[in-house]
């Protein structure tokens, strides 16, 4: 089954064609019975009936298609706990929550220059070489800083998901092209994030954490697998 998956994938454009030529021969076939049994005598409402037929069912087929090219392969929001998230002391599902009645909540006391954070186990979230897009919201409660307003490495302070290789499995371990993503603000901030790559190792884990001193919440985090 995987080799006929691997097969088809460099001809995606041709479910694209084919999901077209689905729509278009169904409202053919459609507009010919309709025109056949006689439901609209004048023609030309026929027509223009088997155009809304067309355009619907190749809306349909493309949804479809669309569907089946973006896989969700996880998706967690904290209802029912951590999920594949490893307990950290500096994260606790609360119900100061984005949405529903639960959110993540990533919290560091860190005076200065430190990681502090959260991360998933690895097994059988990512397949190399396969392209997936990440997402998640976010609310800030305090904004990421250095409690020395004079720190020179201020602005370096923030939020962030890195998305990288399992450190307890590689002594160095290394993040795919564009596989992160930082962000703070005021309190009350929030916003929906996003990144796309292309995983080049199998043991990819996602990691939220936070530079400095700050908290944040953390929901509805996707990874969709997508076929291009």
């Amino acid at each position: 089954m995987e080799f006929f998956r691997s097969f088809f994938e460099p001809f995606i454009w041709l479910r694209w064609l084919g999901s077209g030529i689905i729509g278009a021969a169904l409202s053919i076939a459609l507009s010919w019975i309709i025109s056949r049994i006689r439901i609209i005598k004048r023609k030309f409402l026929v027509v223009i009936v088997g155009i809304f037929i067309f355009l619907g069912i190749t809306f349909v087929c493309l949804i479809i298609m669309y569907l089946l090219m973006h896989k969700v392969v996880y998706f967690e929001n904290f209802e029912k706990g951590f999920g594949r998230f490893e307990k950290s002391p500096f994260v606790k599902i609360t119900d100061q929550a984005i949405n529903g009645k639960y959110s993540l909540k990533l919290q560091s006391e860190a005076s200065s220059f430190a990681y502090r954070g959260v991360m998933t186990n690895s097994e059988e979230l990512f397949r190399k070489n396969h392209n997936y897009s990440v997402s998640f919201k976010y609310k800030v409660i305090e904004r990421a800083y250095f409690t020395k307003s004079d720190d020179p490495e201020q602005k370096l302070s923030h939020f962030y998901l890195n998305i990288h290789t399992d450190p307890t499995k590689e002594k160095e371990y290394h993040s795919p092209k564009g596989a992160s993503i930082q962000w703070n603000g005021e309190p009350g901030s929030e916003g929906t994030a996003r990144v796309s790559f292309k995983a080049d190792a199998h043991d990819l884990c996602l990691h939220f954490g936070i530079i400095g001193k700050g908290t944040t919440l953390i929901d509805h985090v996707k990874v969709v697998e997508i076929q291009k």
